[in-house]
């Protein structure tokens, strides 16, 4: 489970209309999931700082993340 602040990815999409990227922050991160049945990435308004800024928020999500886990059969 991957949490990529707004911020972030807005300041790279600015750097792809500029040209001085390519590849999205989101698709960067997408293209390290091998498993998409385990592994997830979630996008939160906020900054670098989005552990701060949205506690709750992460934590409810990593909550529910890992019951869906546990409900799995592997």
């Amino acid at each position: 489970l991957v949490f990529l602040a707004t911020e972030q990815v807005d300041s790279v999409n600015d750097m792809i209309k500029s040209g001085n990227m390519k590849t999205s922050w989101e698709d960067i991160n997408k293209n390290m999931i091998t498993n998409p049945d385990i592994q997830s990435i979630k996008i939160l308004d906020g900054t670098h700082y989005l552990h701060h800024e949205q506690a709750n928020e992460i934590s409810v999500i990593s909550k529910e993340f890992i019951k869906k886990l546990k409900n799995r059969d592997f």
